[in-house]
């Protein structure tokens, strides 16, 4: 069953990807509207039409290759289950808020598809988007989010390979106790946001979505 959740929440983003680009915004004129409305008085406009069509196009591939990878390691696990190769029940919660963040995509996908200022396809949430700026003007917040999750999926991948398994020195041990919180770390802290669309901004459209192919790819390496 564990397998299974990496797989359903990639099909459910890959769904809202797909539902919300017949959505809003469309045309010049109601991209205007929208950016203009994104203006904030510290960062400026956090979104213009080319940077929000990279950050779709760049959003698909990434779910695409999820998908594609998470259904890949459940076919390999469904004859034998297997559970996760550390912490597991805090790799189970990961999962299913990961399933939770998908489930909400595609629910504001259908919800807000006339929406000007809502597509998840376009990490459009509200007052908040994921990865402003992006993919050339973002800030030095938001590469820290994908510095975050890389960092993440690496740890992953190489603590699922086997390394540092049963490390005899001090600073390896510290080592691996690090590189096992790193993986999980981020979606807590980012807790401390109040408003759903900050939440779907960061922890999902500019750090979940970057993780799960590459920690999927770390299963399927090990």
């Amino acid at each position: 069953a564990y397998w299974a959740l990496p797989v359903v929440a990639s099909a459910l983003a890959l769904l809202a990807s797909a539902i919300s680009l017949c959505g809003s915004p469309e045309g010049a004129e109601e991209w205007a509207r929208a950016s203009a409305e994104s203006r904030s008085p510290r960062q400026g406009v956090k979104f213009t039409w080319a940077g929000r069509e990279v950050y779709r196009d760049f959003k698909f591939g990434l779910v695409v290759v999820a998908l594609v990878l998470d259904a890949v390691v459940l076919r390999w696990n469904w004859g034998t289950p297997t559970r996760p190769p550390y912490m597991e029940k805090a790799h189970v919660m990961l999962q299913v808020l990961r399933l939770v963040f998908a489930a909400t995509d595609a629910f504001l996908a259908v919800r807000f598809s006339a929406s000007l200022f809502v597509n998840p396809s376009y990490g459009m949430y509200g007052w908040s988007s994921a990865l402003g700026g992006f993919p050339g003007k973002m800030t030095f917040e938001n590469e820290v989010h994908i510095a975050l999750a890389v960092s993440a999926a690496v740890s992953y991948g190489a603590l699922a390979q086997g390394a540092l398994r049963c490390p005899e020195r001090l600073m390896l041990r510290a080592l691996r106790g690090a590189m096992m919180v790193v993986s999980v770390w981020y979606p807590v802290y980012d807790s401390k946001h109040w408003f759903v669309g900050d939440r779907m901004g960061n922890a999902w459209g500019a750090y979940l979505i970057i993780y799960a192919p590459l920690a999927a790819g770390g299963e399927v390496w090990a």
